[in-house]
């Protein structure tokens, strides 16, 4: 079938175009069909950068775990190792808008981020960039959303604990598509740090990116045995640390800045350290 963008076409059609007996996986809010004739991409017609979808006239967004067959067919067979997608079976990305799909058109690789090996992110190229009246079609305007509030430093002073979660809730949105963590927090963890850990399980842009504070699964001590290294500088130079101890989830220990092997005491115990690194 020959299609030309904009044409609008049943769901299912626009499947067909993947070939016969297609794989077909939802990632995030888009439907994804891997077949022996092509990739088919629908996504939903909405503005919302967090869950993907068309991010502007030249770009679309998929966000979710994308399958292993899917990834090597968008982004070529293996994360970081050279290779190109299978340009011989196209991908056609399609927008769902009414109940039908809207035909956008091939749509290209441009890049993408991966943890673990799986591909939890891919930027596709749209070309020729769509027209305005076609992009507000598949990317309807909606009003801005209302900023979060500051209600959260009243209680950095008197519940870091509620300041911290009212701040993370408010501001970073939840990611529907993480899985959470199988391994249980271990008792050398204290309180304010394991209550950061099952807040960033749903949002683990609060770990932190230049500096970033460890994953749980990444925790471990300092060459000496002495204290758990809980946060590190891009570059490795200086880490941040607390005292290790087997039993340490009721306390809320001071914290250690680390550079060349000699510690300084920072000034705000880990409680406040939680609130503020972020």
């Amino acid at each position: 079938m020959s299609l030309t963008r904009s044409a609008t076409v049943d769901v299912s059609v626009a499947l067909d175009l993947a070939g016969a007996e297609p794989k077909v996986f939802d990632v995030g809010r888009s439907t994804i069909a891997v077949g022996a004739a092509a990739v088919v991409i629908i996504g939903d017609a909405a503005d919302d950068p967090a869950a993907g979808g068309v991010w502007n006239d030249q770009e679309f967004r998929l966000r979710g775990l994308t399958p292993a067959v899917a990834a090597s067919r968008l982004t070529g067979r293996k994360p970081f190792a050279g290779s190109e997608p299978d340009l011989d079976r196209p991908v056609h990305l399609f927008v769902r808008v009414d109940g039908l799909a809207v035909y956008i058109g091939p749509v290209h690789h441009s890049r993408s981020t991966w943890t673990n090996g799986e591909l939890n992110s891919c930027h596709l190229r749209i070309d020729p960039p769509l027209s305005r009246e076609l992009l507000e079609t598949v990317r309807p305007p909606t009003a801005a959303p209302l900023s979060p509030g500051l209600d959260w430093l009243d209680h950095v002073r008197t519940d870091p604990g509620m300041a911290l979660e009212s701040f993370v809730t408010g501001w970073y949105p939840a990611q529907t598509e993480t899985r959470p963590t199988t391994i249980a927090i271990p008792g050398s963890v204290p309180y304010a740090l394991a209550d950061f850990y099952r807040l960033a399980e749903k949002r683990p842009a609060i770990l932190g990116g230049q500096n970033s504070i460890q994953p749980l699964t990444r925790l471990s001590t300092d060459i000496h045995g002495e204290r758990l290294v809980v946060a590190i500088e891009n570059q490795g130079c200086w880490d941040w640390s607390i005292p290790w101890q087997l039993d340490a989830a009721g306390t809320d220990p001071d914290v250690w800045l680390t550079e060349d092997d000699a510690p300084v005491r920072e000034e705000e115990p880990l409680i406040l350290q939680c609130d503020f690194v972020i």
